[in-house]
């Protein structure tokens, strides 16, 4: 099993049988991250809700190369409604944090890892979320966050290389923008360009629940398992490998 489309061509081009390999993606879960209303009390208990709020939530190390949201930041200081909002743990977050204080930055805000229950609130808190990766890493990555993102009804900013699996994934569906990754002027241009935006904000929201609805929901996804499996060994004996390992515990 395969996650997208271009971890398939990979193991085809390393002599994998075609007959052997099925694509299907990872799953978020859409009934607990779901759209919700963006002055929610966590919104409202970090100063959030009056603000534009471009999001990372994550993994804070290196593979995502977050000094771009330090750069595009200082472009868009004078900005007093703009916010970029860092919430997560990490390798690198300390000298994240050192650097942005260095620099002076007051628009941008870092929370600690938040627990599980609060995932939806965080993405609902936030206008965009921003996906940055490092050049040359993001050709069959898609991180996990895009789905949430996704789920949440909120339009994404993914700086992902030419050709990726996310920038197919955007080109197709239409739920965010794309730009080159570590690109601090393009991503302070993207910001400011959803920011003037509300309707092409909300028509990328409403895409991007409506695709993982249809294909990255957990019952779609299990869904394609079974059906997979079926294939593979039949019913039948699908029925009977299930008696057998009850059977035998």
């Amino acid at each position: 099993f395969a996650i997208s489309d271009e971890f398939k061509t990979n193991l085809l081009g390393k002599g994998v049988p075609p007959e052997k390999i099925e694509v299907i993606p990872n799953f978020v879960d859409t009934d607990f991250i779901k759209p919700l209303e963006k002055a929610n009390a966590f919104a409202r208990a970090h100063g959030l809700a009056e603000k534009f709020v471009a999001l990372y939530a994550g993994n804070v190390g290196l593979s995502q190369g977050l000094e771009v949201i330090l750069d595009a930041a200082e472009r868009l200081q004078t900005r007093q409604d703009i916010l970029f909002l860092i919430v997560g743990h990490g390798s690198c977050r300390e000298s994240l944090m050192a650097d942005a204080e260095q620099r002076g930055l007051q628009n941008v805000k870092f929370l600690p890892l938040q627990p599980e229950s609060e995932v939806p609130a965080v993405y609902a808190a936030c206008d965009v979320a921003l996906i940055p990766l490092r050049h040359g890493i993001t050709e069959n990555s898609v991180p996990c966050k895009t789905y949430s993102i996704m789920a949440a009804a909120r339009p994404y900013i993914a700086g992902v290389d030419a050709g990726s699996t996310v920038a197919k994934l955007t080109e197709s569906v239409g739920c965010g923008v794309c730009i080159a990754p570590e690109n601090g002027a393009a991503l302070a241009e993207a910001v400011l360009h959803l920011k003037t935006d509300t309707t092409a904000r909300q028509a990328m929201g409403k895409a991007g629940r409506n695709y993982v609805e249809l294909h990255f929901a957990r019952e779609a996804v299990t869904g394609s398992y079974r059906t997979a499996l079926e294939h593979l060994i039949g019913d039948g004996d699908l029925t009977l490998a299930g008696q057998t390992s009850l059977s035998s515990e």
